[in-house]
């Protein structure tokens, strides 16, 4: 929801730097969700969950910044 949000937002307050912040955020976003990989878990765990995580990534990414008004 916040991907979907924050661009409506950006695009209202500032319509000029909309996309750059959103592209920003869009990349930091998923690069922060891998801090609880460090956690106590074995390798195959944290394959599994770091490849789960880059695939939703990328998949919203993607969409939504294909259907985003130019």
């Amino acid at each position: 929801m916040l991907g979907w949000g924050l661009p409506a937002i950006l695009e209202r307050l500032l319509p000029r730097r909309a996309a750059p912040i959103w592209t920003v955020v869009a990349t930091l976003m998923p690069v922060i969700s891998f801090a609880p990989l460090g956690g106590e878990m074995d390798a195959a765990t944290r394959l599994t969950l770091g490849a789960t995580h880059v695939l939703v990534a990328a998949a919203l990414f993607a969409g939504l910044l294909r259907h985003r008004p130019a």
